[in-house]
């Protein structure tokens, strides 16, 4: 009888060991990663942006986004400089701009702002705050962000980081690099549009 049931407890005891591994390999495989709307429809070269000490670089990018649906997904990565800096993705719209931004020291942020590119009249959607799947230092970090209608859903390093909706329509795209210290260089990777065909 006893022996029956240790069987019984050693088989359950391997398939869930089975189970978690299965699942940590999956979801390494990126498998539950949600998949982006349309196919690619176009992808920029990759790049470095400087930004001096206490200043900011944009540089946007001449390919219009689909009005309606759209997903855009960048890799980048601090090179050089001082740390205290943010870089990111530049979303234009209308009535603004909203970034997307991480810190080499590890935290992240969005914010809305004007087009004088300045934090003091900038609205905080998610102030600067640490988050357990922000890439520190010289690692490299991957944006993505879908939109859809006045929706707009940000991914880090492929987990969800903020939602948020009544947005104006976003038009165009950039990167953005924007110094507190000395000065900083960042390493863009191809930025990567999903549409459906012929937007």
């Amino acid at each position: 009888m006893y022996g029956s049931r240790n069987h019984f407890l050693n088989l359950l005891l391997i398939c869930l060991i089975g189970g978690t591994l299965l699942l940590l390999v999956l979801s390494g495989l990126r498998t539950f990663d949600p998949e982006p709307a349309g196919q690619v429809v176009w992808q920029s070269d990759s790049v470095e942006l400087r930004a001096y000490a206490g200043s900011t670089e944009t540089l946007w990018y001449s390919t219009p986004l689909p009005a309606d649906r759209f997903a855009l997904e960048l890799r980048a990565r601090h090179e050089s400089g001082d740390r205290d800096a943010a870089f990111g993705l530049i979303l234009g719209q209308e009535d603004g701009e909203v970034v997307v931004a991480v810190s080499p020291l590890g935290y992240v942020a969005i914010w809305k702002q004007n087009a004088l590119h300045s934090l003091e009249s900038a609205e905080f959607l998610l102030p600067w705050q640490t988050w357990p799947h922000v890439n520190p230092d010289d690692q490299e970090n991957e944006f993505q962000i879908d939109a859809h209608g006045d929706e707009i859903t940000v991914r880090l390093n492929h987990e969800q980081l903020w939602v948020g909706s009544g947005f104006s329509p976003i038009d165009r795209a950039g990167l953005i690099v924007k110094s507190f210290g000395t000065g900083t260089e960042v390493g863009f990777g191809e930025a990567v549009l999903f549409a459906q065909a012929g937007y």
